[in-house]
């Protein structure tokens, strides 16, 4: 092994064994006041190196594991700091001690958020779609681009009712 690959594992192995006591602006290595194109070059140049694709050729189970691990943190990261209500939320859970954004602030913080829903244009772009397919009567193209959409966002409450709705027409189309 190369000395780059030993040192890139070493580091992998240190991160995913501190994980859970760093911030999230600790794992993307930017200031607490970064603006999102700082969050979102960090976090791509990150994700980029550790990506779990990239590695498929190695075969320890404990490095597989830690890749994946950190791979899925700084995703969780990225979507937290990249959405200002999202992050203000995750910015009261840090100051009262807590590393992660907990499901209870973010349903929170959603509950709160006067902004679009779905927050994201590429989740917002799919749930249109669906609904054009949906309004077409194609329940299963419809259903597909919902999946995906949730895919991007799992709490979005206007994919959680496309999604519902797309299940009471395919029940009545059973009926």
């Amino acid at each position: 092994m190369t000395a780059y690959a030993e040192a890139f594992w070493t580091r992998v192995m240190e991160l995913s064994t501190t994980l859970d006591a760093m911030s999230y602006y600790q794992l993307l290595d930017v200031d607490l006041k970064a603006p999102r194109q700082e969050i979102e070059q960090a976090y791509y140049r990150r994700a980029r190196n550790i990506h779990p694709d990239r590695h498929t050729y190695e075969e320890d189970p404990n490095r597989k594991h830690a890749l994946v691990r950190l791979y899925a943190r700084f995703g969780e990261a990225f979507r937290v700091l990249r959405d200002s209500s999202l992050r203000a939320a995750y910015e009261a859970e840090l100051a009262a001690g807590r590393t992660r954004l907990s499901k209870e602030a973010e349903q929170a913080s959603r509950l709160q958020s006067t902004g679009p829903d779905p927050r994201t244009p590429h989740a917002a772009k799919l749930l249109q779609t669906a609904n054009k397919l949906l309004a077409a009567g194609n329940t299963a193209g419809g259903r597909a681009q919902l999946q995906l959409a949730k895919q991007f966002e799992p709490d979005s409450l206007a994919i959680k009712r496309a999604i519902e709705a797309c299940d009471r027409a395919e029940q009545q189309s059973q009926d």
